[in-house]
């Protein structure tokens, strides 16, 4: 049963009526001497090599040897927070309300646990401030994105200026 309604599905869905124009079938498409059209294969082997190229590209080399020393450069520095006192009370009040707990279940937390309003207080700043993104981090992650962008769009430019039709629109 399963079979045959996908069968049908596929039928349906392949079917020239749907894709293609009136009086033109898949086997029109087939590539020849005189016309040559993309392979399939192209849409899934050539990202999966650039993707494989790019990230140990990024993280290896771009991010350690050119965007830390430029961000160095012009001042930045890699500041990390630093880590809080695992407390799960806290961190299931944090996860609740963020940065910003009402003042009644601070109070009820630091009853619970023990300390002072003041210190609960902190343990959720810190804790607030753990889940920021530093500005070191935000350039790393710009600049990336600039050399990323602006390496596909020379390379677009590049694979379009050799293509005839692009000029001959005739």
């Amino acid at each position: 049963m399963a079979a045959w309604m996908w069968h049908k599905f596929s039928t349906w869905f392949w079917d020239p009526y749907v894709w293609l124009p009136p009086n033109y079938y898949w086997e029109d498409l087939v590539p020849n001497e005189k016309v040559n059209y993309a392979n399939w294969s192209d849409l899934w082997t050539y990202p999966i090599i650039m993707a494989l190229l790019a990230i140990p590209l990024r993280f290896l080399i771009l991010n350690n040897l050119v965007y830390s020393f430029i961000a160095q450069a012009v001042g930045l520095r890699d500041i990390k927070a630093r880590p809080v006192v695992p407390n799960e009370t806290l961190e299931h009040l944090f996860l609740r309300y963020k940065a910003k707990p009402p003042d009644s279940e601070i109070s009820h937390c630091a009853g619970k646990l023990g300390w002072s309003e003041r210190k609960v207080e902190r343990w959720i700043r810190q804790r607030t401030a753990m889940t920021r993104i530093n500005k070191f981090t935000k350039f790393m992650e710009c600049a990336w994105q600039c050399t990323y962008y602006t390496f596909i769009f020379v390379y677009g430019l590049y694979i379009m200026c050799g293509k005839p039709w692009l000029w001959d629109i005739r």
